[in-house]
């Protein structure tokens, strides 16, 4: 009895091995995974988000890259350049880093730093953690230091 038991499982783990092994290679056959770099054209090895637009993709389209550096005149848009969130409102798109919240506008292929301020004067002057969207087109801004702002596109209001 106890050479069956000892001969049944060692076929059920040559087959499981076995099951795993052609699973693998069938994974690996189907799915490659690509690796890019600054080899490939990015600016730095770390990315902190990314998203795909509703064009299919914003500055990388699995080919080729495209990196902007200086945004404007503006040299306090990303000190350091490093970005946190993104978010895609209609053709726009909002660039969250360590210094608030910039937009990419497409029509111009430009990039401003939203100055949009409270009832109280205060404008996004941090790091940006996260950014979503509501259903009514409002964007959530999840900050460092300053906490939740609700930002209406439509209105300008914050």
């Amino acid at each position: 009895m106890r050479t069956i038991r000892s001969l049944s499982l060692f076929l059920i783990l040559t087959i499981a091995l076995l099951w795993g092994n052609t699973c693998a290679a069938i994974a690996t056959e189907c799915r490659p995974f690509c690796t890019y770099s600054t080899a490939n054209g990015l600016p730095d090895n770390t990315v902190k988000c990314g998203i795909r637009d509703s064009y299919g993709f914003c500055c990388f389209d699995g080919v080729s890259t495209m990196v902007y550096r200086d945004f404007s005149s503006e040299k306090s848009l990303f000190t350091p350049n490093f970005v946190t969130a993104l978010l895609e409102y209609k053709r726009d798109i909002f660039v969250g880093g360590m210094v608030g919240v910039s937009v990419f506008h497409r029509n111009t292929n430009r990039l401003s730093r939203l100055m949009a301020s409270t009832k109280y004067g205060v404008v996004i002057s941090t790091h940006v953690v996260k950014m979503g969207m509501t259903r009514n087109g409002k964007i959530w801004i999840c900050t460092l230091g300053q906490g939740l702002f609700i930002y209406n596109p439509t209105t300008g209001e914050l």
